[in-house]
């Protein structure tokens, strides 16, 4: 009778893990299940989540994009958890992460680096010794009924679907292409979904029937989604993401050097370069109020490069001379010599690089440009030690 309740159980055991592997590319692993894997030789690498990790949301997209390399893989398994009790086990101290279990091992391995889809796939290739240049890597997301919510409307980030059909393949590969860009960006989630494999779910969810159609969602108002109208060709559609994004990005995922940067507060910047090279205390207390009006309208993940023109104009002002921007400059460039940095840290500081550089240029070319700018300085109200010349900048 015992042996008869521990096969059942047993079986139990293997039918969810294989009904969770049909419908999705990433499994559910729990405290009751993760055995029925490591038991069985297989190479499992688990995602760990928590419900008040939001940079887990946002990354999720990343390990779900590399796990469809491997679909239908009977040796290679992705999961995620959510188990506390396996967290603990697994003496889990920050989030997110992302674990491996080499085969027929039960202790966990910890994924080190940035969890991007090359960085997973990569490691993946490591540690079991595979030739693994044929698979086919994406940087998109494929969407159905079961993780809309999850990879789509929760994460705090931008997100653009394409809807197609079989007449329309061609598209998913437009827009494959387009999310090969943005492979490394947290802040942007690209999917696909199959209108005929899902329809009902299409019929249900949008209100325009037809293919291919491209959505738009915008991190602050998921709700408000928006149908793009845009011929449906990669260097359209990269514009329009970059636009909306404030991202910048070359094809090849590179930044632009208006990347970081805002028109808006630009604007501010170049109309106000006089005082700012003179250190007019007073009127900096100005550009700076009206700067932060101005990153009030923008986006929640903007607000960051917003607050650096801020930062800036405050070093400016406590210092009393240009000379701090210099400061900040240099402290840039030594972070980012740190080979170990994360991409993610890497691209932040090259925007605010860009930032950084591009009030230090126009107020040089001011500088340069206006013959009056030694009285000007001379006279102003709150004046500096010394007169700054372009090298100073």
């Amino acid at each position: 009778m015992w042996n008869l309740k521990l096969f059942l159980s047993s079986l139990l055991v293997l039918l969810v893990v294989n009904v969770l592997s049909v419908r999705s590319s990433v499994n559910g692993i729990t405290r009751h299940n993760v055995k029925s894997y490591t038991d069985n030789q297989r190479f499992l690498i688990v995602f760990i989540d928590s419900r008040s990790c939001t940079r887990c949301k946002n990354i999720y997209k990343n390990f779900v994009a590399a796990s469809q390399s491997f679909e239908g893989d009977k040796e290679i398994y992705f999961g995620k958890t959510t188990d506390l009790v396996l967290i603990k086990r697994w003496d889990i101290q920050e989030l997110p992460a992302v674990v491996y279990f080499p085969m027929g091992v039960e202790e966990p391995a910890l994924v080190e680096g940035d969890y991007t889809v090359d960085n997973i796939l990569d490691h993946i290739a490591f540690i079991m010794k595979g030739d693994f240049t044929d698979i086919k890597k994406n940087y998109h997301v494929e969407i159905t009924e079961d993780n809309f919510e999850e990879l789509i409307m929760n994460p705090v980030q931008h997100a653009i679907l394409l809807i197609y059909d079989q007449y329309h393949e061609e598209q998913k590969d437009t827009v494959s292409e387009v999310a090969k860009t943005f492979r490394e960006d947290d802040d942007v989630v690209i999917g696909t979904l199959d209108a005929d494999k899902y329809k009902t779910f299409r019929d249900k969810q949008f209100k325009f029937v037809g293919s291919p159609l491209l959505y738009w969602y915008p991190i602050d108002d998921k709700s408000n989604s928006k149908r793009f109208g845009g011929d449906l060709t990669s260097d359209v559609i990269l514009n329009f993401i970059n636009e909306e994004t404030n991202s910048w990005r070359h094809k090849d995922g590179t930044f632009m050097l208006r990347s970081g940067r805002f028109p808006s507060l630009d604007r501010i910047i170049d109309n106000n370069l006089g005082a700012i090279a003179r250190v007019d205390v007073e009127k900096l207390d100005e550009i700076i109020e009206e700067i932060s009006k101005a990153v009030d309208n923008l986006y929640s993940n903007e607000k960051e490069f917003g607050q650096f023109y801020i930062y800036l104009l405050q070093q400016v002002q406590l210092k009393k001379t240009t000379k701090a921007l210099s400061t900040e400059t240099e402290a840039i460039f030594k972070e980012m010599e740190n080979l170990d940095l994360f991409n993610r840290r890497r691209d932040t500081l090259i925007r605010k690089h860009h930032i950084l550089d591009y009030i230090v240029t126009n107020i040089g070319d001011y500088i340069i440009g206006n013959p009056n700018y030694k009285n000007e300085k001379s006279t102003a109200t709150k004046k500096t030690s010394g007169v700054p010349d372009h090298h100073e900048l």
